[in-house]
């Protein structure tokens, strides 16, 4: 991991990552089950490595599986200090966590407000047509009550049209609105306010005519605005939002409705 973080924690091509033990790092085995300090790590050597994962990213997030919180195999009940941690949480059978169960249990056991840190992601399992137009009629209720930025989408491709896949992306991590941009001859005043369901977790500046604000939109709460000063203006002044963490060709999209 330490070898992984030095290529890759800066990489803009990496937008999360998921981690953990047992199959696909989500925290069990199936045959023959979990068997701690055999075929599944003793719970001092997963503590260690928590805290390595944290001391070798500095950048790029990290998440774990809700799995996690079960005491018999993992460390954090006993080790509650992990749970400061700026791990996320990955939930790979999502829709479970609509209803009480072990999958909310999980999910409330690291913390209701973690996602207010660290994103909040998984995987959605899509079993049919009928079952992607259930999960479709209650995606975007689900994604904004459990603080959704990605979400593995299986088969869905399968079962839903590129629109309504789009509609579905779109109700998941932030979104910004512009509600003031006042410019003079050389400088700005702009307010963004995110009306998403998740806060942006890399720096993402507001610029104008390319010069960044000083302060990032990273941590902006749903339903939260702030105020940026940027020393650029002038007569025809292009807004936009920059980030070092996007791909080539990609770009943070805002909307804006201003006063004349």
């Amino acid at each position: 991991m330490s070898e992984f973080a030095r290529k890759y924690d800066t990489d803009p091509r990496l937008a999360f990552l998921e981690v953990g033990f047992g199959l696909w790092a989500e925290y069990h085995v199936y045959d023959p089950g979990e068997k701690v300090g055999v075929n599944f790590p003793d719970k001092p050597f997963q503590a260690e490595f928590m805290r390595h994962m944290t001391k070798e990213f500095k950048v790029t997030c990290w998440l774990i599986s809700k799995d996690a919180h079960v005491a018999e195999r993992t460390p954090f009940k006993a080790m509650p200090d992990l749970l400061a941690l700026p791990f996320g949480i990955f939930d790979d059978t999502f829709h479970r966590a609509w209803k009480p169960g072990y999958n909310r249990t999980g999910g409330d056991f690291f913390g209701l407000d973690r996602w207010q840190r660290a994103p909040a992601g998984g995987e959605q399992l899509i079993e049919s047509a009928d079952f992607a137009r259930m999960i479709g009629g209650q995606w975007r209720t689900q994604a904004s009550a459990f603080h959704i930025s990605f979400m593995i989408a299986d088969q869905w491709p399968r079962w839903m049209k590129k629109d309504e896949l789009a509609r579905h992306s779109a109700a998941c991590g932030y979104r910004y609105k512009v509600e003031r941009f006042e410019v003079s001859e050389s400088a700005a005043r702009v307010t963004i306010a995110n009306f998403g369901v998740a806060p942006i977790y890399y720096d993402a500046y507001p610029a104008v005519n390319g010069v960044r604000a000083a302060e990032s939109l990273a941590g902006l709460l749903p339903g939260e605005r702030r105020d940026f000063t940027i020393a650029s203006g002038g007569t025809a002044p292009a807004l936009t939002i920059e980030s070092d963490r996007l791909i080539p060709g990609h770009r943070i999209e805002f909307e804006a409705k201003l006063n004349p």
